[in-house]
């Protein structure tokens, strides 16, 4: 959910990610849509997104990052271009 926040970009509300069904954000996870419905439940009661028709709202991409970090790993979800 995070990468698809950094793709959407920023607004006033947070990073708005639209017209993106369950069903295709579980095709793109290789998962069913009813456990990727539970998980989207799961993140909107922690109050770290907000889903409504036809988009997904992440009012804190920080808080999201910092809070699900140890289900995704230590690795940067944005590409680091700098200098080697």
């Amino acid at each position: 959910m995070a990468r698809l926040g950094f793709s959407a970009g920023q607004t006033a509300s947070g990073a708005v990610v639209g017209n993106l069904s369950h069903e295709s954000l579980a095709r793109m996870l290789g998962a069913s849509r009813q456990s990727v419905n539970r998980q989207l439940k799961e993140l909107e009661r922690a109050g770290l997104i907000h889903v409504s028709y036809g988009k997904i709202t992440i009012p804190d991409l920080a808080s999201l990052i910092r809070n699900c970090e140890p289900l995704i790993g230590a690795e940067s979800i944005v590409p680091d271009y700098g200098e080697d």
